[in-house]
C-alpha cells in the first residue's frame, strides 16, 4: 500500500520497470483517514480491514490482499531496463553491498557502472564508502534520486567518481519503459578513459588560448596579470609570496587573482593542474619561433599579436578593466 500511496498513478509504470510482489504481507498499514497512526490488519469474516487501535474516532479501512502485499525493488530488472535505455551492454554483477549491483562496464580500461538503491542518506553514505574502498580505480554511480549529504558528495568528487540520479537523466514512460535522451557513452563521457583524455585536451587547448590573451592584459601595470599568473601558477607561490615578489600590497594580488580567475572561469588552484601543459606548449612555441628565425621566416610572439590583427579597441577594453583599481598600483 505504501508504494501505491507514494507513486500514485505512476505505480503501474514503476512496477513494470523494477518492482515485484513478494509472498509476504504486512500486519499494519498507514492510516489514510487523518489520524496519523497505523491501523492493524484484521480479518472480519471473509474481508480484511485496517482497524485503529488507539481509541481515535477513525473509520476502519477496507482492504484487499493486494493492499497488504509487500513489494520490493528488483535490482536486476531495473539494471536491465537501465542498460536498454542507455544503449549499453548489460553486465550484471554483485558488488558486495546490499541494494547495490553493477549494471555495465564501459570504456577501456573498463569503468564499472554501479546502481545503488538506498532508503536514506546514511545507508547511501555507507554504500559510497564501501564502493570507494572496493573499487579504488573508479566507477560511475547511479541512484534513483538525488541523495546524500555534503560530506558524501565531497567524497565522490575528490575520488573523481561520476554520480548521476536517474530522476534527472531518464524519463519513465507510461508504458513502463525507461527513456534516456543520451546514450551511456555520451552521458558518462567525462568519466570514461577514452573520452576523459579528449575532454582534458580540449580544456587544455582552451586554457592555452586564454593564457595567450592574458599575456597582453595590463602589461604595464604593477603586478600584471601575466606576472601574477607566472608566480602563482607556474611557480606555485602563495598570495603573500607573490605580493613580496611583485613589491606590492597583498590586496593588489587579490585583485589580479580575481581578474585571472574571471578570465579563465576557473580557480588558481585548478589552473595549477594545467601548468605542465602550458609549459610544454610554451616550449613548443619557442622552438617553432627559433626554427622560423633560423630560416628567415617572420616570428610571432604570443605577447605581441600581429599588428594587422591588433585592434585598438582591445587595448582600450583592457585599460577599462583596470581603470577603477584606485592607486594601489
Amino acid at each position: 500500500m505504501s508504494w501505491r500511496r507514494w507513486l500514485g498513478p505512476a505505480f503501474d509504470a514503476v512496477a513494470a520497470v523494477c518492482l515485484h510482489a513478494t509472498t509476504r504481507t504486512v500486519d499494519c498499514i498507514p492510516c489514510e483517514n487523518g489520524c496519523a497512526r497505523s491501523h492493524a490488519v484484521r480479518k472480519r469474516g471473509a474481508a480484511l480491514v485496517g482497524i485503529c487501535g488507539y481509541g481515535e474516532d477513525c473509520d476502519d479501512v477496507p482492504l484487499t490482499v493486494a493492499d497488504i502485499t509487500v513489494w520490493e525493488v528488483d535490482l536486476s530488472r531495473l539494471a536491465r531496463a537501465l542498460a536498454k535505455a542507455l544503449g549499453c551492454g548489460l553486465t550484471l554483477a554483485p558488488v558486495g553491498f546490499h541494494r547495490t549491483i553493477q549494471v555495465a562496464a564501459l570504456g577501456n580500461p573498463v569503468v564499472p557502472v554501479v546502481l545503488t538503491v538506498q532508503p536514506d542518506a546514511e545507508n547511501y553514505r555507507n554504500a559510497v564508502a564501501y564502493l570507494l574502498a572496493h573499487l579504488p580505480k573508479g566507477f560511475i554511480l547511479l541512484t534513483p534520486t538525488k541523495l546524500g549529504d555534503a560530506n558524501t558528495l565531497e567524497l565522490l568528487t575528490k575520488a573523481s567518481v561520476g554520480f548521476y540520479d536517474l530522476e534527472s537523466h531518464l524519463t519513465l514512460l507510461p508504458s513502463g519503459k525507461l527513456h534516456s535522451a543520451k546514450t551511456a557513452d555520451v552521458l558518462f563521457a567525462a568519466h570514461l578513459p577514452a573520452t576523459k583524455e579528449m575532454v582534458r585536451d580540449a580544456e587544455s587547448a582552451r586554457v592555452w588560448r586564454l593564457f595567450s590573451e592574458l599575456l597582453g592584459m595590463g602589461a604595464k601595470l604593477k603586478a600584471s596579470p601575466a606576472q601574477v599568473f607566472d608566480l602563482m601558477v607556474f611557480k606555485k607561490k602563495t598570495h603573500a609570496e607573490t605580493a613580496v615578489a611583485c613589491k606590492c600590497a597583498r590586496s593588489l594580488i587579490t585583485k589580479r587573482v580575481a581578474v585571472i580567475e574571471n578570465h579563465f572561469d576557473m580557480t588558481i588552484e585548478k589552473l595549477c593542474d594545467f601548468a605542465s601543459d602550458l609549459k610544454d606548449r610554451l616550449t613548443t612555441v619557442k622552438g617553432d619561433r627559433y626554427a622560423k628565425k633560423k630560416h628567415g621566416s617572420p616570428q610571432v610572439d604570443p605577447k605581441e599579436p600581429d599588428d594587422d590583427n591588433n585592434d585598438d579597441s582591445d587595448s582600450n577594453r583592457e585599460e577599462y578593466v583596470y581603470e577603477n583599481e584606485g592607486k594601489d598600483d
